[in-house]
């Protein structure tokens, strides 16, 4: 994985699952975390193939 940094506090982010929620559900999904301010991030790729296709199987309910 690319190397992040936070752009606050200029320390290395730290790849950790994330709770996310949508429409009323909770899910764990892989992420990055500031150690120091405790700012939270998806990537791109966590987004495009976890993210989306969960959300558009939940509103098709």
């Amino acid at each position: 994985m690319t190397e992040w940094y936070c752009y606050e506090d200029k320390v290395a982010m730290e790849e950790k699952e994330l709770l996310i929620s949508y429409m009323l559900l909770r899910q764990f999904v892989p992420g990055i975390k500031c150690p120091v301010c405790g700012r939270e991030y998806l990537t791109e790729e966590v987004v495009s193939t976890i993210v989306n296709p969960a959300e558009d199987a939940l509103e098709q309910k």
